[in-house]
């Protein structure tokens, strides 16, 4: 049926869908650290996104660049289904940092050097208007997330990547994950496929008003373990708070930050804690 004909029968024209294509492309990184981004542009927006996700690539091959860069579409591209499946509105850039690690490096050595390296590529892109990296927008959490790629065992795209859409459900007003997510340290592990590490830190001062009310404080560093076929799940949840993003954006709090006003609203930002630190998250170490 013709667009015209369905017009006047009282229905609305067809509207195609444009292709999506895929970009990887550069970063900028303060130590000049391999770093790139990848993202979907279309006919409609084929502006480079702002709200960005962060993923540390600490593997002994992370070094080379064409792997950074293949890394970054594959995980983009591959994901894109299962972390978009409950905050789907607005396009999303995956960062991926190669910072290679001895295989032996302990798990606190990773997160102190990767949230060392963030808190300096912060600051380094305050004002950077093309590659801006947006805090979490978490304000009952932590301001900032990443995610840190210990291992990447042998077939580990096959359950990474291209994973069907979960089934979800709702109980009471409260979503149901699609599978059991409560993995022991020891399976994490032992998985083969490789290693994950969700690392949030830096309270917001709402938080920490709330959980002195009900006298159940938040760690300073949560730090989650990970099997590697919780990638897409694990960066979906770093898209919670997109929707504050936007508002943020479209209020005009984007632009104050990269003319030199206030960055986000709040003072000074505590730096990342000291080895010491990062043990004792992991020995307080979340799941979900």
């Amino acid at each position: 049926m013709s667009n015209t004909k369905q017009r006047e029968l009282g229905g609305k024209p067809h509207r195609k869908i444009p292709p999506k294509e895929y970009v990887v492309e550069p970063a900028p990184s303060h130590d000049s650290a391999p770093c790139f981004a990848a993202y979907t542009i279309d006919i409609d927006d084929t502006s480079r996104p702002q709200f960005a996700i962060c993923v540390y690539d600490t593997t002994p091959a992370a070094g080379n660049p064409d792997r950074t860069r293949d890394l970054a579409l594959k995980i983009h591209r591959g994901t894109e289904e299962e972390r978009l499946d409950r905050s789907s509105n607005g396009r999303d850039r995956i960062e991926v940092f190669g910072m290679p690690m001895p295989q032996d490096a302990s798990e606190e050595q990773r997160i102190e050097a990767c949230m060392a390296h963030h808190t300096a590529e912060l600051a380094a892109r305050r004002h950077h208007r093309g590659f801006y990296l947006p805090w979490t927008f978490d304000n009952l959490g932590w301001r900032h997330e990443i995610v840190i790629l210990v291992r990447l065992g042998e077939g580990w795209e096959g359950v990474a990547l291209y994973r069907p859409r979960p089934k979800t459900s709702w109980e009471g007003g409260c979503f149901i994950p699609p599978e059991n997510h409560m993995s022991s340290s020891e399976d994490v592990r032992a998985d083969p496929y490789g290693q994950l590490i969700s690392v949030r830190w830096d309270l917001t001062e709402l938080a920490r008003k709330q959980m002195e009310e009900l006298d159940d404080p938040l760690p300073e560093v949560a730090v989650t373990l990970r099997m590697m076929w919780e990638l897409a799940y694990t960066l979906e949840g770093c898209r919670d708070h997109i929707s504050t993003f936007q508002c943020f954006v479209h209020d005009g709090g984007l632009e104050k930050g990269l003319q030199g006003e206030a960055y986000d609203g709040r003072s000074a930002r505590p730096g990342p804690p000291t080895q010491e630190g990062a043990q004792e998250a992991i020995g307080g170490e979340q799941t979900r």
